[in-house]
């Protein structure tokens, strides 16, 4: 009785380990197939780009290539929007203090704004990169900085913005793209 049941569960543990050693195959799989960390430098960094405005935008679900395009470009198109939403409000932040009259309707003005109402013009496809390992499709789109600060202009118009305000704004950004370009 004994030496069965000792045989019994060497047999269990046989079969325990060897399911044990066939589970992790589809762990390692995951972790060699990491499309971004596997894809180019603009696609780990997030597009990030100096002198201006770079976004990516991806697309997984789609089977049809140019549809992930589509999607892609989309994604890429709201993450611009929602960043030179970001990048004009950190620039009526910097001029709060300098301006009294830079008033807390202002801001809500340009908070208040959908994101679909942020004007994109100049925003253009740079590359397109698709991962190999799981079909993962990745566009970085950029912005010139000529074209986010007329981008700019045009939303702090569309808030109502006072023309004096709207033209230290632009000041504010032509100040940080020569402190940029004098590196």
């Amino acid at each position: 009785m004994k030496k069965s049941l000792i045989l019994v569960s060497t047999v269990v543990v046989f079969i325990l380990t060897g399911c044990n050693q066939a589970t992790p195959k589809p762990v390692e799989k995951m972790q060699e197939c990491n499309s971004i960390m596997q894809g180019p430098s603009w696609v780990r960094q997030g597009g990030i780009i100096e002198n201006g405005l770079g976004v990516v935008g991806a697309s997984s679900k789609a089977k049809s290539s140019s549809f992930k395009m589509d999607i892609a470009q989309a994604d890429a198109y709201s993450k611009a929007a929602n960043q030179l939403k970001t990048n004009i409000v950190g620039t009526l932040e910097l001029l709060r203090d300098s301006h009294n009259d830079l008033e807390k309707e202002t801001m809500e003005k340009v908070f208040a704004l959908d994101v679909n109402d942020i004007p994109l013009s100049g925003l253009k496809v740079k590359d397109m990169w698709s991962s190999s390992c799981n079909d993962d499709f990745f566009v970085w789109m950029v912005m010139d900085i000529d074209s986010e600060i007329a981008n700019t202009k045009k939303v702090l118009q569309k808030a109502n913005v006072e023309n004096k305000i709207i033209d230290a704004a632009v000041l504010q950004m032509n100040r940080k793209v020569e402190k940029l370009r004098n590196r």
